[in-house]
């Protein structure tokens, strides 16, 4: 099957070549470029709108998308006008971009200048299987498995992802179904993928797990897992291949129970039992909390938790990534016990879930009403709780902080159905691009939600149901979170040191005339109160948490004799701003529980 198929060389708008760079290893656009690195357009036979972009160099792959870094092919579909051609990723609103600084990239938005081509003939150079593939007369599911089969899968694997991707939404669904039932096949791919963790280790954990759900109790990911975090999961491109099908095969997973939390903590100790006895009483199951670098005794107490069989602990031990993305990618993509829980939470431990007691006596209420509804996804708005003074007291912080910021705060926590998503943020779940969800805010109304997890438009509605985040609680605890660092962002420095910029938004709240009373979770004040209470009578349980409070006072004082002369010099605060947090620290400093 020779000469069939006629490849096309690229020419931006700029007079360059599109094609790769022996120097840097990337794709560029330049007038300079050798024959044998130009990059080629590849159209299917009898489907002319659909293509590979593609080298036929061995040694030249696609830099410019993250999860294809390996990947000498990408699925296009081709726009065609007077203007030349524009190539759009398929099933993505993106397009090959060609930059006059010889830049290419696969990131535009919109069809404008730099992202029209004029096209040339060149050799054809193909090996025979990629030509039967581009001359197949079905684009369809059974057609594609039928050809990497007949090929062998290790003949072909620069070019199975693509084909792949070319599919329509239903037809790769149909792919997946297939593939569910033919293991031989599914391990051919795992060898094909081996720096896939999706192949390597999700897919296997899962098929294992599923016969008798034997559940994780203590786990510890490793610098290797950290590419959970450094790829992108299709939020802005096409997730990893392995990443997709993994998503597919944990939609069939019947969950057993109701709920769970996902959570990511470090350093929580003060929080963590009276966090876990709320939600226990507001109907929760289970809860998956992902720790690092934990020095106030919190591994102690997270120790005791685990072996009583409250929490599943896995210490995601990040070396050079964001703790909360490696976290939230393997519960949601990766171990399968998550799967075995209807319902998702994804909360932090200084939030907790709080109901209209007047409609709900529970959790599992809240949630039926919506999966009545057909929803897949709840949105709860945040209420910004006021700090409760200077002192840490051991009281539960729904009987201590009883103030809160006016109603208005958009931002939102996420409820979702643990099998139809496979990542999420820290405030909305991604779900698999080839199915459609809807999300639904606390009171059943379908909201408007991008699958890359950013909000559109949405309304406060606290009526049902509503997240109280208690961010600032005491002062001590307050300079203590500060100190830490934060698990949402890169933590190359992971010392403790007093941070001043972190307190301008204490400033909101010093005053209760920018405050309002917000006392309705003490609706609930005895029965979580009792659920804390049964958690610490439990063995090695308050041992724990106390010896966690005397590490906190120690690690307070220690910092906190920095703080002084920082605010001191600080430019942010004015001279009142200033006498103000030297007061608050001194009066900190009396506190010797």
């Amino acid at each position: 099957m020779n000469n069939t198929i006629q490849l096309f060389g690229l020419t931006s708008a700029f007079g360059g070549i599109v094609g790769f760079d022996e120097q840097t290893h990337t794709t560029i656009n330049s007038q300079t470029l050798k024959a044998e690195y130009y990059a080629v357009l590849a159209p299917f036979k009898f489907f002319p709108h659909q293509a590979f972009l593609l080298y036929p160099q061995d040694n030249c792959r696609f830099d410019f998308v993250s999860s294809d870094n390996n990947t000498k092919a990408i699925a296009v579909q081709l726009i065609q006008n007077p203007h030349g051609v524009a190539i759009q990723r398929s099933g993505w609103s993106l397009f090959l971009r060609a930059h006059p600084n010889e830049h290419v990239d696969f990131e535009a938005q919109d069809m404008n200048e730099w992202e029209w081509f004029s096209t040339f003939p060149t050799a054809n150079n193909i090996p025979a299987y990629l030509e039967a593939l581009l001359n197949i007369k079905e684009l369809d599911h059974k057609t594609i498995y039928s050809w990497i089969k007949l090929f062998s899968p290790s003949m072909v694997k620069d070019y199975i992802e693509a084909s792949i991707r070319i599919l329509s939404n239903e037809e790769y669904i149909n792919f997946c179904s297939v593939l569910k039932k033919d293991i031989d096949f599914l391990h051919d791919l795992r060898v094909c993928f081996p720096e896939d963790p999706w192949f390597t280790d999700g897919i296997p954990a899962l098929l294992n797990w599923k016969s008798d759900r034997t559940p994780t109790r203590l786990k510890r990911l490793t610098a290797a897992d950290d590419k959970l975090a450094t790829t992108d999961l299709g939020e802005s491109q096409p997730g990893p291949l392995g990443f997709d099908i993994a998503a597919e095969f944990r939609r069939d997973i019947a969950p057993r129970k109701n709920i769970c939390i996902v959570a990511t903590a470090r350093n929580e100790a003060l929080l963590t039992i009276d966090w876990i006895g709320w939600h226990l009483s507001m109907g929760v199951d289970h809860f998956f909390l992902y720790t690092n670098d934990n020095n106030d005794g919190s591994d102690a107490l997270l120790e005791a938790l685990s072996r009583h069989d409250f929490i599943t602990w896995i210490d995601s031990n990040p070396t050079g990534c964001i703790p909360q993305r490696k976290s939230y990618a393997h519960a949601l993509s990766i171990l399968p016990d998550t799967l075995d829980y209807k319902w998702s939470i994804v909360i932090d431990l200084d939030e907790l879930v709080i109901l209209n007691h007047n409609k709900f006596s529970n959790l599992r209420d809240f949630l039926q009403l919506h999966e009545y509804s057909g929803q897949k996804a709840v949105a709860l708005n945040w209420v910004m709780m006021a700090p409760s003074g200077v002192n840490y007291e051991r009281k539960h912080v729904w009987e201590k902080n009883l103030r809160r910021e006016p109603a208005g705060n958009r931002c939102i926590k996420s409820i979702f159905q643990t099998r139809y998503f496979s990542f999420a943020h820290a405030h909305t779940a991604l779900w698999p691009k080839a199915h459609d969800i809807t999300y639904a805010n606390a009171d059943g109304q379908p909201i408007a939600m991008e699958r890359n997890g950013a909000t559109c438009a949405l309304t406060f509605n606290e009526n049902n149901a509503w997240i109280g985040h208690y961010f600032y609680r005491s002062f001590q605890e307050f300079c203590m979170k500060n100190a830490r660092g934060r698990n949402s962002t890169f933590r190359a420095d992971k010392s403790f040191k007093f941070r001043p910029s972190f307190f301008t938004d204490w400033l909101r709240y010093k005053n209760d005339e920018e405050t309002l009373s917000e006392t309705r979770a003490l609706l609930c004040l005895n029965k979580a109160s009792d659920e804390a209470k049964r958690i610490r009578d439990l063995p090695g349980v308050r041992e724990a948490e106390t010896a966690a409070i005397s590490s906190f006072f120690e690690a307070y004082k220690s910092i906190i004799e920095t703080a002084i002369p920082l605010i001191s010099k600080e430019e942010i605060f004015n001279d009142e701003e200033k006498d103000y947090f030297v007061n608050i620290i001194n009066a900190s400093l009396q506190n010797n529980l």
